[in-house]
C-alpha cells in the first residue's frame, strides 16, 4: 500500500472542498411541461393560444384618378435659320426646331441670333395640333456717314431730305440706300450703298463745280418781270449768274404789254447782253394769244363764245347728261399743270406748308406736276398768283373747243397722246408737263387728258345739268369739289379721260393722283 504522504494530502483535501462549494451553487432545474399541439378533431382539448394580431397598416391619403395630360407639338424657324430660341426662358436649341409632346398652353417665345433684333411672340398649343411660329428676323441697322468737299453740302436719303454734310446717322440694314449729295453751283453727285448690320460704312463725295456765265437782260419798259427756266429771278435790268453751255428759256412780260420768249445760251465766263423791246397791247384787242402770268406761268387765251358741254343721250355717264350748249366770255388758263418748281416758289413766298409726297421722288422732280394738294391749297396758289381756279365750264371748254370732240386731240383714242395706266407713253407715274405735244386740246392746252386730275372751282352735283339756271357757273353749296381729266392712273376703259367725264373728291383730302392749273380773267 502506498503511503501517502502530508503534502500529498493537503493536495487532496483541496480538491474535495473545490468540488463540493460548487455543487452547493449549481442551479436546480425544474421541469417545464411542453403543451401538446392542439388537435382539430378529438383527443386531448387543446391548449388555447393568444390571438395573433396583425398590425394594421398606416392609412394613405386617397389620391385622386390620374387624367391624362393634353398635349400637342410646336414647330418653330425663323428667317435667317439658326437662332437661339428660349420659351418661357427656357433655352431649347436653334431653328428650325421642332417639339413634340408639348403641354397644352401659352407660351412665350424669343429668338436671338447676332446682328439682329430680338424677337419676342407668344403662341398657343392646343392638344393634338399642331402650332408654329415664323419669325422674320429684323437685322439691326447700320452707322452711315456722309463726308462732301466742300462741307455743308445738302444730304438726301431714299428722297428725303436729312441734314448736310457732314452726317451721321444710323440707318436701316436691310436694303439698299439712294443718297444724293448737292450745292448750290455745284453738279449733284450720288451714290448707291448698303450697310451691314452694326457696321459703318462712309461715303466721301467731292463735288464739281457748275460752270457759269453772266446774263444780263434790259428791256424797253423796263421794270418787266423776268423768268429764267421758269423761276422768277427778278424785273429789269437784270444781271445774275446762269450755268454756262446749256440752253435757257428766258421770258419777259409786263401788264399792258405782250409777253416776250427767247432761248439764250452763256459760255463759262462769258457776259451776254439781251435787249428786249415788248410790244404794247393795242385799244380794243381782247388780249394777247398768250401771257405770262404773275407765277411765271404760259397762259392760253381761250375766247369768248359757246360750245357744247356734256354727253349726248346714250353716251358717258348720268351726271354728263343732258348736253347743252354753254356761253362763256374769254377767259385765260394755264398752258400746263402747276408744276413743283412753281409751286415751291409759292411756298417759299407765303410758307405755305409742303404738299404730300414732296419728298417723293416718284413724284418731285421740278417739272413734273405736283400732288398731294388739297382744293384748299390750290385755291391758296391761285391767290397767291393772281389768279383763281377754273370754272367747270371753262375746264371742259378749254379741253375740248367748240366741236363736242370726246378727247381733247378728237373722237379716237390714242394712248400715245397722253399719260394713263394703258402701256406704251414710257411714264409708270406723272409726266414731266407738256410731255404729249400731240394730244393738246384745240386750243394749244396740254395735259388735259391723263397725268393728274384737276382741280375747278365747282361744287359737284350730280343733278346740275338739268337743274342748272345758270350753266356757265356750278351749284352755290356742296360737299365735294370737281376734278376734270383724269389721270396716269386711268384707262380708257374707265371713261374718266374723256373731255365731259367729271369726277369729286372732299376738298380737305389729297392723293397722289390730282393737282391742278389756274384760270384768269381777260382784262383789256
Amino acid at each position: 500500500m502506498q503511503r501517502i504522504t502530508l503534502p500529498n494530502f493537503y493536495f487532496l483535501l483541496a480538491i474535495l472542498l473545490i468540488f463540493v462549494a460548487g455543487c452547493a451553487k449549481a442551479p436546480k432545474v425544474v421541469e417545464q411541461q411542453i403543451p401538446p399541439a392542439p388537435f382539430e378533431k378529438g383527443g386531448v382539448k387543446p391548449v388555447e393560444q393568444p390571438p395573433q394580431v396583425t398590425p394594421k397598416p398606416a392609412e394613405q391619403p386617397v389620391q385622386p384618378p390620374q387624367l391624362p395630360v393634353k398635349r400637342g407639338a410646336l414647330v418653330i424657324t425663323s428667317e435667317p435659320m439658326g437662332a437661339e430660341v428660349h420659351i418661357d426662358d427656357k433655352p431649347m436649341g436653334a431653328t428650325p426646331l421642332a417639339l413634340k409632346d408639348v403641354p397644352a398652353g401659352s407660351y412665350r417665345v424669343e429668338m436671338e441670333l447676332e446682328h439682329y433684333e430680338i424677337w419676342r411672340g407668344n403662341v398657343d398649343v392646343k392638344h393634338q395640333q399642331q402650332a408654329e411660329v415664323r419669325a422674320e428676323l429684323e437685322p439691326k441697322p447700320g452707322a452711315l456717314e456722309v463726308k462732301s468737299e466742300p462741307s455743308g453740302a445738302r444730304v438726301r436719303i431714299d428722297g428725303k431730305d436729312v441734314g448736310v454734310t457732314p452726317y451721321r446717322k444710323w440707318v436701316s440694314s436691310k436694303e439698299e440706300h439712294s443718297i444724293t449729295v448737292s450745292a448750290e453751283g455745284y453738279y449733284p453727285e450720288s451714290r448707291k450703298v448698303t450697310v451691314q448690320p452694326e457696321g459703318k460704312e462712309v461715303v466721301s463725295v467731292v463735288l464739281k463745280e457748275i460752270p457759269k456765265g453772266t446774263l444780263e437782260i434790259s428791256s424797253e419798259p423796263s421794270g418787266a418781270k423776268v423768268w429764267i427756266d421758269g423761276k422768277d429771278v427778278g424785273v429789269t435790268p437784270y444781271s445774275g449768274l446762269i450755268i454756262a453751255s446749256e440752253e435757257h428759256n428766258v421770258i419777259l412780260s409786263a401788264k399792258g404789254y405782250k409777253f416776250k420768249s427767247q432761248k439764250v445760251t452763256v459760255k463759262q465766263g462769258e457776259k451776254r447782253v439781251v435787249s428786249v423791246v415788248l410790244e404794247e397791247v393795242k385799244a380794243g384787242e381782247m388780249g394777247a394769244p398768250t401771257i405770262i402770268g404773275q407765277d411765271g406761268a404760259e397762259m392760253i387765251l381761250i375766247p369768248a363764245g359757246e360750245f357744247i358741254m356734256g354727253s349726248p343721250e346714250g353716251e358717258g355717264d348720268d351726271d354728263e347728261h343732258p348736253q347743252h350748249t354753254v356761253f362763256l366770255d374769254a377767259f385765260y388758263i394755264d398752258k400746263y399743270e402747276v408744276t413743283n418748281a412753281q409751286y415751291k416758289q409759292f411756298m417759299d413766298a407765303t410758307g405755305h406748308k409742303a404738299p404730300e409726297y414732296w419728298n417723293d421722288e416718284r413724284y418731285n422732280q421740278p417739272n413734273q406736276p405736283v400732288v398731294g394738294v388739297s382744293w384748299y391749297d390750290a385755291v391758296a396758289y391761285c391767290k397767291w398768283a393772281g389768279k383763281r381756279l377754273p370754272t367747270e365750264a371753262e375746264w371742259e371748254k378749254a379741253a375740248r373747243g367748240t366741236d363736242g370732240r370726246e378727247y381733247p386731240w378728237g373722237n379716237e383714242w390714242d394712248s400715245l397722246k397722253c399719260n394713263s395706266e394703258i402701256g406704251g407713253d414710257g411714264y409708270e407715274y406723272t409726266a414731266p408737263v407738256g410731255s404729249f405735244p400731240d394730244g393738246a386740246s384745240p386750243y394749244g392746252v396740254m395735259d388735259m387728258a391723263g397725268n393728274v386730275w384737276e382741280w375747278v372751282a365747282d361744287w359737284y352735283d350730280s343733278n346740275h345739268y338739268y337743274y342748272s339756271r345758270s350753266p356757265q357757273q356750278g351749284p352755290d353749296s356742296g360737299s365735294h369739289r370737281v376734278l376734270r381729266g383724269g389721270s396716269w392712273v386711268n384707262a380708257v376703259q374707265l371713261s374718266s379721260l374723256r373731255c365731259a367725264d367729271r369726277d369729286w373728291f372732299n376738298p380737305n383730302y389729297w392723293n397722289n393722283i390730282s393737282g391742278f392749273r389756274c384760270a384768269q380773267d381777260v382784262t383789256p
